[in-house]
């Protein structure tokens, strides 16, 4: 319904030098390869364009609500997604072809190697809030 163009069209018309249409990219492609990565390693939903606000000054990107992708009938986490995650025309358009080859493959490597690294703890956090989730869905 609307051209694949029209979020690099703004962009080119919002920053005028190249060197900060540039940052505002490669930052927007870094917050992105991480909500992604998150999405697919943590079970979250889908990530889905309108959940996601772009501070337009760095590139920044927060996402409104993620929650955990819990099935319904057996309180367990749905992991079997055709796409681990998604990317829009208008988005992949932004962030290029050699965006998407380059920072955001890269990013997502780096954030898996840092999850396998034997100095990173993730488990105790990850286990507190997934206890929570798992309690409320058992309340339901």
């Amino acid at each position: 319904m609307i051209p694949t163009n029209l979020i690099k069209e703004w962009a080119i018309q919002t920053f005028p030098s190249a060197t900060d249409l540039w940052t505002f990219r490669k930052q927007f492609t870094l917050q992105l390869s991480l909500a992604a990565f998150a999405e697919y390693v943590l079970h979250l939903t889908r990530l889905n364009p309108e959940m996601m606000y772009i501070h337009q000054d760095s590139g920044l990107m927060n996402v409104a609500y993620y929650r955990f992708d819990i099935d319904d009938s057996t309180g367990e986490l749905d992991g079997n997604r055709p796409v681990p995650f998604r990317l829009t025309h208008n988005i992949s358009e932004l962030i290029s072809w050699m965006g998407m080859s380059g920072p955001l493959t890269s990013s997502m490597i780096a954030s898996a190697r840092c999850l396998v690294t034997p100095n990173f703890k993730v488990q105790s956090i990850l286990r507190a809030v997934l206890r929570d989730e798992m309690m409320m869905w058992h309340k339901k």
